[in-house]
């Protein structure tokens, strides 16, 4: 069972009698969580972006961790009903092993259970795994990151007829969505496109129906999800053919065989899948 905290705001102590203060993201505390991100991860780039996208979605699914008032951590998840997807996981690395890791796990967890998402997914690196197997979480299956350099790699050609996906198109996406990913998401992706203005595209089956989509972020290809390999390719193709300003990575699950055929992106690096359910 998770553990529930009563109070708004979480604290433990650490040996000197620091203080560990956990509370939501506002939008005045993105640039200080970015700081703590581009520090816990490392260049290239900001996820100043990506932060206020999700505070947005959620405003209250995004953590900040402080440190004696110095911002050290943060973590956040998107609830889909059923289940969350938690990620931005990160702690500045002159404040790791004091436990700030595991307070924001503990409020962020509780949350989700409140909200009653019954169960939780992220993907986590090797040195994460241990923090995350302390509260339930299990490897569900391996991830696979590809890292292509700009010119590194050929574009693969086109299988299937590749249009652009539209916001018209999403409430079509949402009825023909759970088969491939679960359930809809469509403020996620309706956010995503806002931002991807002729960098969103879909295919179609014989039928007319929507046989997969890709949405191609400034440096990150996904959300992307396709009912065959010849859509997913023709989809990848697409994206490639859009450009990127520099280096662009992809993750997919290690388990997809067709995704062995991504290789063209470029090198490919490890990564896990890990799940808890509530009991």
């Amino acid at each position: 069972m998770w553990r529930t905290i009563a109070a708004l705001r979480w604290a433990t102590t650490h040996e000197a009698m620091e203080t560990i203060t956990v509370r939501e993201i506002r939008p005045e505390d993105v640039a200080a969580a970015d700081a703590v991100l581009v520090g816990a991860f490392g260049p290239p780039g900001s996820y100043a972006a990506e932060l206020r996208r999700y505070v947005a979605l959620d405003p209250h699914g995004w953590l900040l961790a402080e440190l004696d008032g110095r911002a050290v951590g943060t973590a956040g998840a998107l609830c889909y009903g059923p289940f969350a997807h938690i990620g931005l996981v990160a702690v500045r690395p002159d404040a790791q092993r004091r436990g700030v890791g595991a307070a924001l796990m503990e409020r962020l967890l509780a949350g989700l259970e409140a909200r009653g998402c019954a169960s939780a997914v992220l993907d986590a690196t090797e040195a994460g795994a241990g923090l995350y197997a302390r509260f339930g979480f299990v490897e569900v299956e391996r991830t696979v990151r590809y890292v292509r350099q700009e010119g590194g790699a050929e574009r693969p050609p086109a299988s299937r007829a590749v249009t652009p996906l539209l916001p018209a198109d999403l409430p079509e996406l949402a009825a023909s969505h759970p088969p491939i990913f679960g359930p809809a998401r469509t403020a996620v992706l309706a956010s995503y496109l806002r931002d991807a203005a002729g960098r969103a595209f879909l295919t179609r089956d014989e039928r007319g129906e929507i046989a997969g989509y890709l949405i191609a972020q400034p440096a990150a290809i996904g959300p992307w999800a396709a009912r065959s390999a010849e859509d997913a390719e023709a989809l990848l193709g697409a994206a490639l053919a859009s450009g990127f300003g520099g280096g662009v990575k992809a993750i997919v699950p290690g388990a997809n065989r067709a995704a062995l055929h991504h290789r063209r992106l470029g090198r490919k690096g490890q990564g896990a899948t890990w799940g808890v359910s509530q009991t």
